[in-house]
């Protein structure tokens, strides 16, 4: 008996075409699967086919402002536009999803993009995705991607929406609650190693345990993280650092939503890729996956903390949170802090304190 598995085509179908977007999609660091991936690659044709059809499962990408936002751009360009970098990449995901028919959630892309740019802004850019979404078919995606036309045929915005996309994620006020802490900690004269300990103690004794803002921090607090996790956090300009720490924020609810989407997926059966084009979220990403030991084929999180930490640095800040992790665990969530330490007071409090921090002179 054979072990070989053959599938069939439409004689139509681009194979090369789509071959070679998902070899370009999967090299190009934008992405980040939520399981182990095959061995010949998690955007191979033959393996999405044969996880769908012979194993049930459906693979799902969840884009961050970065791809939705030029995705839409892209549908906007006039005839003989040449689209940028960012926006023939999302042209390029869009393209391959259709080819494969796979679903591309833009998540909370447009809760964030109402908050810095307004509601109309959020509802205009979600038409313009919906109609990228359902119109047009896959090759004209795929020649738009290699530059064999001038444009894509998407025929205007979809009909604008009524969500109250403005309204504050109850998650994302909590992670910014986080975000906070994590900056206020990075101002103060601590050492990076207790920088970690001391976020770990607060979620757990004041807080909640926030695990992707605890894994945020623990490559932010690092002596080797990557550049623009908190954008102007020691300026002198006290309003940009609070808006960097809004954005961090949004980066945590991303880890947050990838999170809860990795570790649904036996239930669901549904596999996860993440697409940003931030390279501080498409790094920490991947460690939502890790526990305290190695495990299919993947690295413990102690291990994959070393590439940011000295060694026994990174073992003894993984194990502090896996630590605090089991006794929540054990004890089951605490809720969030009610009356005079409420979200709202201390979200206050701590803005004032980020606002009024000033550079050292001298």
């Amino acid at each position: 008996m054979s072990g070989s598995v053959t599938f069939t085509f439409d004689p139509r179908f681009p194979f090369s075409d789509v071959a070679a977007l998902g070899r370009k999609l999967q090299t190009s660091g934008h992405l980040v699967p939520g399981f182990t991936p095959p061995s010949v690659g998690y955007l191979d044709i033959a393996a999405i086919r044969c996880a769908h059809d012979l194993e049930g499962w459906n693979l799902v990408v969840m884009a961050d402002r970065n791809f939705i936002s030029r995705l839409a751009q892209a549908c906007r360009l006039g005839a003989g536009t040449e689209p940028d970098d960012a926006q023939l990449s999302a042209v390029r995901l869009m393209a391959f999803c259709k080819a494969m028919d796979l679903d591309i959630d833009p998540s909370i892309s447009f809760h964030e993009l109402a908050q810095v740019q307004g509601k109309t802004a959020a509802l205009d850019e979600l038409a313009w995705f919906r109609a990228a979404d359902r119109g047009g078919d896959a090759q004209a995606w795929i020649d738009f991607a290699f530059g064999r036309t001038s444009a894509l045929t998407v025929a205007g915005p979809a009909p604008r929406e009524t969500a109250d996309l403005a309204r504050p994620l109850r998650r994302w006020r909590r992670n910014y609650v986080a975000a906070l802490k994590i900056a206020g900690l990075e101002l103060d004269d601590l050492k990076p190693a207790a920088r970690f300990e001391r976020l770990i103690d607060w979620m757990y004794e004041d807080f909640q345990l926030c695990g992707p803002a605890a894994l945020f921090a623990a490559v932010y607090f690092s002596g080797r993280r990557p550049s623009k996790m908190m954008k102007g956090l020691r300026g002198n300009d006290r309003t940009k650092a609070l808006a960097g720490v809004r954005n961090a924020a949004w980066d945590i609810t991303y880890l947050s939503y990838f999170a809860d989407a990795v570790q649904a997926s036996e239930a669901r059966h549904v596999r996860t890729i993440l697409a940003t084009r931030d390279d501080a979220l498409a790094a920490i990403a991947p460690l939502v996956l890790l526990g305290p030991e190695p495990e299919d084929y993947r690295p413990s999180l102690g291990q994959a903390l070393k590439q940011w930490w000295p060694a026994a640095d990174a073992i003894r800040s993984a194990d502090r949170l896996m630590t605090c992790a089991w006794r929540v665990q054990a004890e089951g969530p605490r809720p969030l802090p009610q009356g005079a330490s409420s979200i709202e007071d201390m979200t206050t409090e701590m803005e004032a304190r980020l606002l009024a921090w000033r550079p050292a002179t001298g």
